[in-house]
């Protein structure tokens, strides 16, 4: 008997033990080349881990607590997915590199902080984390890869991508059913900048700004998102609107298309049920006229007189309003947005498009020389040509950066300036024009004397100019005028000399002289004239 309860007890003891090692840890703590998993906690170290690499892999659900140790640099390919009752977690700051997939059904993670030397944000990496509320995502990232955050249904409230973020792939935040608010970066650009189904089926997602240098929407990109109420599409590099666009959008009443779309894809509006206004101000759009009717039937269509817009919208069954021809009502500068008004000449109604900040040529400079007035200004990029106006006058055009006016010369005369930058191969297509400039004309002062009369001085004698303020005697050893003094005097009826004191005995003295004309806060300077040099003897 003793024998009997011997066996059964053994029996049992390694049923236990094949019970425990095939579907949960066992008692002792597992431990690998690089990891350490005891009570839910998996500690990770070295420099590079992967669950499915390991003898992890059958005990996915085991873990609940993730600590990756500092020096790990990067997480490999599917580092921790399906790790379903993963809770917390915390990446060390060396981390560089988190692989597709590595957090990707880890259904019970509800936030996660990732670390500031992380620059991209790989595909699928948060797939279907159906509890993550939230997530910091650093500002170092540039590029968010497709299906990141697609089935994050817990991401709620406003999501802020930080600056800096260029791409993103497609359907990144696809199914995010309770984000209500999206802050895109200016950052977004064009190369994947708004992708395939990108916001598709956010149904809470209630308004989204796309920023300036986004220039296409594709196809899908909000689809389903039923609370949709208010898109602002700033001018700029937006070109086209992809197909199905806003399928389904079934709460947007309003949209302006900015008149830098070229092209609207087919049924970019069908089921949009709810649209009363659509405004599309270009007058070169090209629109597939494949839709729903009925989607729009309630909707009235701003546009210009004989465009694209129109005719799609004679197909659509629309109410049609012809648009006056915009007009710009602040002009862009290089570092600030213009504006253009449109006004719709059947019911009056305004619409006002941002205008991008334009790379203008800015004038550095309009200095008085001996031939005429110098202009100098900043090179615009892509311009082949500049064309320099005098005064509202075409005067020249040429590839420099500087010019002078040899015809700009007379004496206490204003000049203003404008450079148009151009470009092609004819030189045709204006890419900007810089604000104009004035300046005043003053001639080169001409040094009649330069004597050391008395003990450690100098006179300087000069030729008035009836248009002057005052001159300025500038005087040192070095004949390039570095380390040189200034000397301002006011002009006076009689007085045109000037005497320099405190020079050194046995010093050779360069001396150059110059007018200027004052106007309030504003002065004018004169032409240098020539060099004349002293030794100072006495």
């Amino acid at each position: 008997m003793k024998f009997k309860k011997i066996v059964m007890m053994l029996a049992v003891v390694l049923t236990a033990a094949v019970i425990m090692t095939a579907g949960s840890i066992p008692v002792q703590a597992l431990t690998g080349d690089n990891f350490r998993i005891e009570d839910g906690v998996l500690t990770v170290t070295g420099e590079k881990f992967c669950i499915v690499s390991t003898s992890l892999k059958d005990f996915r659900e085991d873990v609940k607590k993730v600590v990756v140790q500092p020096g790990v640099t990067e997480l490999g390919s599917m580092a921790f997915q399906n790790c379903s009752n993963l809770t917390q977690v915390t990446l060390p700051a060396s981390l560089k590199y988190i692989s597709d997939d590595a957090f990707s059904g880890c259904s019970s993670l509800g936030s996660i902080k990732l670390p500031s030397g992380i620059t991209k944000i790989e595909t699928y990496a948060f797939f279907n984390c159906s509890s993550l509320k939230s997530i910091e995502i650093p500002k170092n990232v540039t590029v968010i890869e497709a299906n990141a955050f697609d089935g994050c249904t817990s991401l709620a409230g406003t999501l802020t991508i930080p600056e800096g973020v260029t791409e993103f792939g497609y359907g990144v935040f696809n199914g995010c059913s309770s984000i209500k608010k999206v802050v895109l970066p200016s950052t977004l650009k064009t190369m994947g900048g708004i992708s395939w189904g990108t916001f598709a089926d956010c149904k809470s997602l209630e308004e989204i700004n796309i920023p300036m240098n986004v220039d296409t929407i594709t196809d899908f990109a909000f689809e389903g998102c039923s609370s949709l109420k208010k898109v602002s599409l700033i001018n700029g590099t937006l070109k086209r609107i992809g197909s199905e666009a806003f399928k389904n959008c079934t709460s947007l009443e309003s949209l302006i298309i900015p008149s830098s779309v070229t092209g609207l894809g087919n049924q970019c509006f069908v089921g949009c049920t709810a649209m009363k206004d659509l405004a599309i101000l270009g007058s070169n759009v090209s629109v597939n006229t494949y839709a729903d009717e009925t989607s729009l039937a309630s909707a009235t269509v701003h546009c210009m007189q004989y465009s694209g817009a129109e005719a799609a919208a004679k197909g659509w069954g629309c109410a049609i309003h012809h648009l006056k021809e915009g007009v710009i009502t602040r002009k862009p500068t290089a570092t600030a947005y213009g504006e253009r008004k449109y006004v719709c000449k059947d019911c009056g109604k305004t619409y006002t498009e941002v205008l991008p900040p334009q790379d203008l040529p800015v004038i550095s400079s309009l200095t008085s020389t001996s031939k005429g007035v110098k202009i100098q200004w900043s090179a615009v990029k892509g311009a082949t040509s500049y064309q320099i106006y005098r005064n509202g006058q075409k005067i020249s055009s040429t590839s420099s950066t500087s010019y002078v006016d040899t015809k700009a010369k007379k004496n206490g005369s204003f000049y203003n300036y404008k450079i148009v930058a151009q470009k092609g191969s004819s030189g045709t297509t204006v890419i900007g024009e810089s604000e104009q400039k004035q300046t005043l004309y003053l001639t080169a002062q001409k040094i009649t004397s330069l004597k050391n009369k008395a003990k450690k001085k100098a006179v300087v004698k000069y030729k008035k100019n009836s248009k002057a303020t005052g001159y300025q005697i500038q005087y040192g050893t070095s004949s390039k005028f570095s380390k040189t003094k200034t000397k301002t005097v006011t002009a006076k009826k009689k007085k045109t000399s000037v005497t320099l004191k405190k020079l050194k005995k046995g010093k050779k003295y360069y001396v150059r002289v110059r007018a200027y004309k004052s106007y309030g806060t504003v002065t004018y300077y004169g032409a240098w004239s020539s060099k004349k040099s002293v030794k100072i003897k006495k």
